[in-house]
């Protein structure tokens, strides 16, 4: 299995948070990436960035934590086989291409998730 996760702009409080998505794509086997929105306030560089201006993945599950989902961004994930998004707004973009929409804050979702693979928040 190809996994790629993800983590997303203005979802993304600060640079010390990107430990615990960058724990969670490693512990499933994955890589972190990012939305336009975390290279523009400098939080990852350019070369993670997906999207348009960014590189386009294929992986068989893509999770994205707290990405509105722009056009840009969706263009670099159309080939994701499986995406499972992670967002508090109702309405975010995302959710339009999801196969799997979550609406809740990526700040309890990520640690449930790494609690149940028996892993502590970084």
């Amino acid at each position: 299995m190809r996994l790629c996760g993800h983590s997303g702009g203005r979802g993304v409080r600060k640079k010390e948070d990107l430990a615990m998505l960058e724990h969670l794509a490693e512990r499933l086997g994955g890589s972190l990436a990012c939305s336009r929105a975390l290279v523009e306030k400098g939080l990852m560089p350019h070369e993670k960035q997906i999207g348009l201006s960014g590189a386009a993945v294929c992986p068989d599950l893509l999770l994205t934590f707290g990405i509105s989902g722009s056009v840009q961004f969706q263009a670099g994930i159309r080939r994701a086989k499986t995406i499972l998004a992670v967002n508090n707004d109702p309405e975010a973009k995302i959710f339009d291409i999801a196969h799997i929409p979550v609406c809740s804050d990526l700040y309890e979702i990520v640690p449930a998730l790494l609690d149940k693979l028996g892993d502590a928040v970084p």
